[in-house]
This record gives structure tokens, sequence and C-alpha cells, in this order.
């Protein structure tokens, strides 16, 4: 089980500005909160209608406007990312370099998900796993995905993993296991 397991299953559940989700949160509430529309963050968000989900991370604004989500700022702050001001970075790497933190391994990675295939040594099943990179668009490309590994689906096609910037939230989703490069064990 990866280390970093405890902490980012505290994150599963947290709410776009900080707490958990409490019943009652609706797209008009934050919005309210946030000074813009309900439409307006159903179209940021990509949502085809207004349920949102416990623990679903919601980008408050787009590349024009000034307000970024503050759990994720938080994330990047608490990471040693402090030129990242905004959630418009793609942060599962940030989110799992703030997890390392909180579990007292320290880990040399940057804000790039594929930095973290030299956070430790490679090993070879989920068992042994703190983390899984994934390659994204193409296997050369310096683009990629990093989350906490948690199981194969039945067929073993696809990995469950649990991480941040996972559809703008931290949540469980199944990943092509076609597209991993490695799973990490971190140092102790």
């Amino acid at each position: 089980m990866s280390k970093l397991l405890p902490f980012a299953i505290r994150e599963y559940g947290v709410s776009e500005y900080g707490g958990k989700q409490m019943t009652g949160d609706t797209l008009f509430s934050i919005g309210k909160h946030y000074g813009v529309t309900p439409d307006y963050l159903m179209k940021v968000n990509s949502l085809s209608g207004p349920l949102i989900l416990i623990g679903q991370q919601l980008r408050i604004s787009d590349r024009r406007m000034p307000i970024s989500n503050p759990r994720i700022v938080k994330y990047a702050e608490e990471a040693g990312f402090f030129t990242i001001k905004t959630d418009q970075e793609a942060w599962c790497a940030i989110f799992m370099k703030w997890c390392a933190l909180k579990a007292g391994i320290e880990v040399d990675t940057n804000a790039s998900a594929r930095s973290w295939l030299n956070a430790g040594k490679r090993v070879n099943t989920i068992d042994e796993a703190d983390a899984a990179v994934f390659w994204r668009e193409d296997p050369n490309s310096n683009l990629g995905h990093v989350a906490i590994p948690l199981n194969y689906t039945e067929d073993r096609k696809q990995i469950y993993v649990l991480g941040g910037n996972q559809s703008n939230m931290v949540c469980v989703k199944p990943y092509e296991a076609a597209r991993l490069i490695a799973f990490i064990q971190l140092p102790k």
C-alpha cells in the first residue's frame, strides 16, 4: 500500500473552497461565494448540468479570470511551488508532492508528472508502489499523469488510481494500463 494513500484519502471529498462538502453546496452557493454565476461554473468545468459530486474539485475560473481554486493553490504552496498561483497548472504532480510531504517523505520532483520517474526506485507491482506514472498524448512526449495506484481492473487493461487533477478533482479513476511508464516506490 502506498505511503501517500492516507493523505490522499483525506482530500477525497474536499470541496473546491477548502472544507468538506456540506449538504447544500450547489453551483449557486459556490458561485455566490466567488462572485460568478452557476452557468459560468458549468462552462469552465464542462458540466452538462448543475449536479456536482461530493469530492469534485471545481475550477472557479478560466484562463481569462483571476480567481483560482484555493485548495489547488494551497497544495502548490505547501509543496513548495511558490510561483504557482493559479489552478491552471496540470496539478497531479503538485498534489502527489503535497501528499508525500504530509507523509514526511522528501521527493525531488517538480510540477511535471514525469519528474516522478526519478522520485524513487521502479518496482514491478502495485503492492510495492507509491506512485504510478503514465504517458499522455504520446509515449515520447514530456506529458504525463502521476497518481497513487490502487488496483487493476479484472481484465488488467486499466489501473485504478487515486490522484489529483482527475476530472478537476481528487478522485479514483481508471487509466489505461498500456500507458503505464512505471510504478515508483518512494524512499522510506
